[in-house]
């Protein structure tokens, strides 16, 4: 029996909608759109969705319940993640939702985001035998995930996504030299859990989960493929020398600039720099030569956990 699915995945920065259709243990995309809602804006640092924010947001669901009821869906899953979870009114928004739209709103706790992610790589990445870290860099928070042979050993979220970390050290644009030093010591200080981590389980493989890790791939892929669609392929290897070539043009640049590379997109711009640097200290740690990216994240962990419940 067909399903007919909309998930919905309301980050910190960036509304996603994926529709997808159902059938046993199989599915097939139909549609998918994001927005950028930008809920952290303003606020996010003080554990505040502002009321502009929230009317962007309202809209954004207006929106995405009439683009489910185009494709005639059978169920809508939204799930809220950083900025619900820890902002003082992040409830009060997700019963604005509720009464606007209709859609009831799932704020999860970071927890249960790291393992949608990784259910959702594992839909994307063939082979994930080899011990391996899964990276979502979020607006909100980060995901971090060590798995192996389809086992997680160990996962954790930390309130340290890009919105955040932009609010602290991205103040001026270039970023100063001096600020991605700050910045440096601050993800030191704020990663001492995932070192520990990567000293215990010895991952080999760096899984980096869609959002910039798509940019940046996007980025190296246009260099020689100007067609390139990101959107088209479920997962890719970025070779990290290229990477950071990479970072080093984007580091120097400011978002106007930025805008002018083949393969950036204004969803990106303006985190791109500090999550690249977060990038970079977890390079350090892990003996790679390629940064594998899946375009898989949040959104089809909640449809492959459909697709279970249904062939179950």
């Amino acid at each position: 029996m067909q399903n007919r699915l909309a998930v919905l995945d309301l980050g910190t920065n960036t509304f996603h909608l994926q529709i997808a259709e159902i059938n046993g243990n199989l599915h097939r995309n139909l549609f998918k759109e994001k927005l950028p809602v930008m809920i952290g804006k303003g606020g996010i640092s003080n554990g505040y969705i502002t009321d502009e924010a929230q009317q962007r947001a309202i809209d954004a669901l207006v929106y995405f319940k009439q683009q489910s009821q185009v494709f005639k869906t059978d169920k809508i899953i939204a799930i809220a993640t950083s900025a619900f979870r820890n902002a003082k009114n992040g409830k009060e928004l997700a019963h604005k939702i509720l009464y606007n739209t209709g859609i009831e709103v799932q704020i999860i706790d970071g927890d249960e985001e790291a393992s949608l992610i990784y259910e959702g790589v594992s839909l994307c990445v063939p082979d994930m035998s080899k011990p391996h870290l899964v990276i979502d860099i979020g607006g909100g928070s980060v995901e971090f995930i060590i798995g192996c042979a389809g086992d997680v050993l160990w996962k954790k979220s930390l309130e340290i996504g890009g919105q955040r970390l932009m609010d602290k050290f991205h103040l001026s644009d270039p970023i100063p030299a001096q600020s991605v030093q700050d910045l440096y010591l601050y993800l030191d200080e704020q990663l001492q859990s995932l070192y520990e981590a990567i000293n215990t389980y010895s991952p080999e493989v760096f899984i980096g989960s869609s959002g910039s890790f798509d940019t940046l791939d996007e980025i190296y892929r246009k260099q020689s493929d100007a067609s390139f669609d990101i959107d088209e392929i479920l997962n890719d290897h970025l070779p990290v020398t290229h990477y950071k070539e990479i970072f080093q043009v984007l580091l120097h640049k400011n978002r106007t600039e930025r805008l002018l590379i083949p393969g950036m997109i204004p969803l990106r711009a303006d985190m791109i720099v500090v999550a690249c640097c977060l990038i970079n200290k977890v390079i350090e740690k892990i003996n790679t030569d390629v940064i594998v990216v899946s375009t898989c994240s949040l959104k089809e962990g909640v449809i492959k956990r459909e697709m279970n419940l249904k062939f179950c």
